[in-house]
């Protein structure tokens, strides 16, 4: 039998706003900015706030996809349950097409060591 996700998709404003207002917020670097609160549903809620000043839909859904990607890896040995918006800061022009795979995932590393140390 194959083991469902633990990862699952914030989807709901509601759910951005509550994030926002009741969670707690820190910067991972100086373009993305992580607003977190735990919870209860035995599971990693995620949702993303990518501003279309960040690039065409292809570069925000390589973004998304990158980070669903490397959340749902780390997301198989964790017994923590979260609900997290990652937000994308404006950046200057071109900024983003040049930030690599290898950044990206450097990113969300310092950001994945960040959380460990909260729920220490």
């Amino acid at each position: 039998m194959l083991s469902k996700s633990r990862l699952c998709s914030l989807s709901r404003r509601a759910d951005f706003l509550d994030l926002k207002s009741n969670g707690q917020s820190f910067h991972v670097n100086a373009w993305l900015l992580v607003n977190l609160r735990t919870t209860t549903s035995d599971r990693i809620r995620c949702g993303w706030t990518i501003p279309k000043q960040i690039g065409k839909a292809v570069l925000r859904n390589r973004f998304r996809r990158w980070g669903r990607e490397y959340l749902r890896k780390w997301a198989v040995g964790q017994s923590c349950s979260l609900d997290m918006n990652l937000i994308f800061k404006r950046r200057g022009e071109g900024f983003y097409k040049s930030v690599s795979h290898e950044e990206f995932d450097e990113a969300m590393e310092k950001m994945v060591a960040k959380l460990e140390r909260y729920f220490k």
